[in-house]
């Protein structure tokens, strides 16, 4: 049987926070990759039509209530963006259900990530 750990004589703990990046990683994409964005949007007229519409997703996000489980389906945000589904949500109005709420905070975490790159 190992014999017990005395944390009196172990010596000064590591610290867990020392590993840890100075930068931070981006959600969705590496600095190269929206660096290859940018450039494309700069000549290509498809790419520039679909950042303005989730950019102007993006503004219509930041208008809203933060989610709760109470939440309430605002037809301006599912109408415009989806929910992504593996299974169709509950409903598209009304209240929501604990699934669809987590598909709207999944869906504002993206949102949001892109308009700014």
């Amino acid at each position: 049987m190992p014999e017990p750990l005395d944390m009196r004589t172990a010596g000064p703990a590591p610290d867990p926070l020392a590993s840890i990046a100075a930068t931070r990683p981006r959600l969705m994409a590496t600095k190269a990759a929206i660096g290859r964005t940018k450039s494309l949007l700069e000549r290509n007229d498809t790419l520039q039509r679909w950042q303005k519409a989730v950019a102007a997703q993006a503004d219509l996000m930041l208008t809203l209530p933060p989610l709760s489980p109470e939440w309430q389906h605002d037809p301006q945000e599912t109408g415009a963006a989806p929910l992504p589904t593996v299974r169709p949500p509950q409903s598209t109005d009304g209240p929501a259900s604990a699934l669809d709420i987590a598909r709207l905070f999944s869906l504002r975490i993206q949102t949001l990530e892109l308009p700014g790159c």
